[in-house]
Parts: structure tokens; C-alpha cells; sequence
């Protein structure tokens, strides 16, 4: 079944793992039709280019990792850089409404959504 996404759908199982503190922070995730929004930074929905489902290190959270098509500006986020990727830990159905956002993605390049456990 689509996702709707005619109104946003804001997802706040989300976390993020904070290299200075070392400690797993929370963030919000907000799906919109053309866009998101992670640590409150609009990326265009066709900028993803994948992401990886993998295992986490604790039992009802998955790693998810989106790869982006070019190096996007968190310097003014808590990444406090530009990279192609970020990585969060959701639980289980956030992981299942990012996987089926990305298979919604109209496509303008090839798109993937990859398992890692599956490799």
C-alpha cells in the first residue's frame, strides 16, 4: 500500500549517534511528497540514492543508512559537516516506512534500496 503523503508524516523513533558525547541522541524525521527533513535540513526526495538496512546493536532497533547523490551540508547540524550519508537507528516499522518512502521516490536515476544482512 502508497504511503500518503499529502500531509507530512513526521516519524520521531529516530536517533542518531553523537560523536562528541558519545551517546545516542534523538532526532525527527519529517516525510514529506518532495522533500524531508532531518536536523531541521530540507533534502530534496530525489536525492536519495539508497539506503542500507543493517543490524543494530541492541535488539529492537535497526541501522539505517541513506546515501545521498552528492555530499549534502550538515555543518550546521550536529554532523557539523558535508557528507553523502547519514546513519540513524530506528526501530523496526520506521525502518518498513523508509524503505517503502524511498521505493515511492519517482525515479530520476536508478534507485536502490539495499539489505545489508542480505550481501
Amino acid at each position: 500500500m502508497p504511503l500518503d503523503l499529502s500531509s507530512p508524516v513526521v516519524v520521531n523513533s529516530v536517533w542518531y549517534w553523537h560523536h562528541q558525547s558519545r551517546t545516542r541522541k534523538p532526532t525527527q524525521l519529517t516525510l514529506q511528497a518532495e522533500s524531508f527533513e532531518c536536523f531541521d535540513l530540507r533534502i530534496a526526495r530525489s536525492e536519495i540514492r539508497r539506503i542500507e538496512l543493517g543490524n543494530s546493536k541492541e535488539a529492537d532497533r535497526l541501522v539505517v543508512t541513506m546515501f545521498f547523490d552528492h555530499p549534502l551540508n550538515f555543518a550546521s547540524t550536529e554532523f557539523r559537516k558535508r557528507t553523502d550519508h547519514i546513519t540513524l537507528t530506528v526501530d523496526p516499522p520506521t525502518a518498513l516506512l523508509l524503505r517503502s518512502y524511498v521505493k515511492q521516490t519517482p525515479p530520476v536515476k536508478n534507485r536502490l534500496v539495499s539489505d545489508i544482512s542480505q550481501r
